[in-house]
C-alpha cells in the first residue's frame, strides 16, 4: 500500500511541475511587476506555494 501511494504521489508531482507549475509561473511572471511583495501563508500544507514564490521572485515580506 505504500508503494502504491509513493508512486502516485510522485506521479501527480511530476504532473503538476511539468504541466500547472509552467503555466502558473509564466502568469505570474507577467502579473508580478512589483518590486516590493508581501506573500501571506495561510500554512494549510507543507510550504509549497512559499517555495514556488521564492522560485519566481524576491519577497520582501513573508508572513
Amino acid at each position: 500500500m505504500k508503494l502504491r501511494t509513493n508512486l502516485i504521489q510522485t506521479i501527480l508531482q511530476w504532473n503538476e511541475r511539468v504541466f500547472f507549475y509552467t503555466k502558473l509561473k509564466a502568469f505570474y511572471r507577467k502579473h508580478l511587476v512589483n518590486d516590493n511583495l508581501t506573500i501571506v501563508d495561510v500554512g494549510s500544507n507543507k510550504g509549497q506555494s512559499i517555495d514556488f514564490f521564492l522560485s519566481l521572485t524576491q519577497v520582501q515580506n513573508l508572513l
